[in-house]
């Protein structure tokens, strides 16, 4: 009933191996819990974990059978579900503890600590989650397989492994950091595995990012880690005014935002979709599929100019697989 974490027989690289480069070594549960040991919040992670007194599991974890609990490396106890990775989502997401970490993507914070030195800038560090140099959305490097085997896509080509830095990109000034990355409609079974999100890996909203200026307009470099419908709205952007009011502005899926990477044949079903603000084109010889990394912007015009806007929001919308990310935003006063 007892699950040892720090086991040097448990091999891991089984489970993920359809999933990593050819010439990955092996490696076992231990050696990811090594990774994670070394980084910051090293003490929520399970070290031992026992199953066997899940009638005493508090009343929300609703189901039972999936109850675990968990003793750390620093002595403390907590209960979690199956996977005590989902406890802290908004501290590291699940995407920063499975395999990825063993090739080589960083660790929290998910930003180089230094604020915008633009001063239109928002400044988005308290939200950043992840590091856009690795596939922050899918737990190994490789994704899909046979024929559509290829490279898990990544922001590399854009973001160079350089944060905390302006970046011009649609002839306008940005300041590049990390990612804001949120949760989607969780789909399940085999069939889904490629079309979205098959676990909960990030929250779902992140709020109160101060903005305390007026302003005439905003805009945003954004995308989302997997495919929808068109029109479907993926996630809000809410601008909170001094005064109590809020504008609430959507970010649809095929007219204002769409999956930031896209192979040849999904490039052929996106007709009319909005062009790309930045795009970088990957060959199958370098990636495994020939494919577009691109990012879209968003502009929104401030109905009320007059009134200070105190903060923002960033949710998603939890009944749409899309997953919505923002990478940087610039408002005008």
């Amino acid at each position: 009933m007892y699950e040892y974490e720090f086991s040097d027989k448990v091999d891991k690289w089984e489970a993920d191996k359809l999933y990593l480069p050819d010439e990955a070594p092996r490696y076992t549960r231990q050696d990811l819990k090594m990774v994670l040991l070394r980084r910051k919040f090293y003490e929520q992670v399970a070290i031992l974990r026992c199953s066997s007194h899940r009638n005493e599991a508090p009343p929300e974890l609703a189901d039972r059978k999936k109850a675990r609990r968990n003793a750390t490396v620093a002595g403390e106890i907590y209960w979690s579900g199956t996977f005590w990775e989902q406890m802290w989502l908004n501290d590291v997401p699940y995407c920063a503890r499975d395999a990825n970490v063993m090739f080589g993507s960083k660790g929290p914070p998910f930003h180089s600590n230094v604020a915008p030195a633009l001063t239109n800038a928002l400044d988005l560090r308290k939200w950043s989650c992840a590091f856009g140099d690795h596939a922050w959305w899918w737990t190994c490097p490789m994704f899909e397989e046979k024929a559509n085997r290829q490279t898990a896509a990544h922001l590399r080509p854009l973001f160079q492994e350089n944060h905390g830095r302006i970046a011009s990109v649609a002839e306008q000034q940005w300041w590049l950091d990390g990612l804001v990355q949120l949760q989607g409609r969780v789909l399940t079974g085999r069939q889904n595995l490629y079309k979205g999100p098959g676990m909960q890996a990030f929250v779902v909203a992140k709020t109160n990012v101060a903005v305390e200026r007026k302003l005439v307009r905003a805009s945003w470099l954004q995308g989302t880690a997997w495919p929808a419908s068109e029109g479907e709205i993926t996630g809000w952007l809410v601008w909170h005014y001094t005064d109590g009011g809020f504008e609430r502005v959507p970010l649809i899926y095929g007219r204002t935002t769409a999956r930031f990477w896209g192979d040849l044949k999904q490039s052929d079903g996106e007709k009319g979709f909005p062009e790309p603000v930045w795009k970088h084109h990957e060959t199958a010889e370098a990636v495994g599929k020939e494919r577009w990394l691109r990012l879209y912007q968003q502009t929104w015009i401030n109905p009320r100019p007059d009134v200070m806007v105190q903060s923002l929001d960033f949710v998603s919308n939890r009944d749409c697989p899309a997953s919505p990310f923002l990478i940087a935003v610039n408002v005008t006063p």
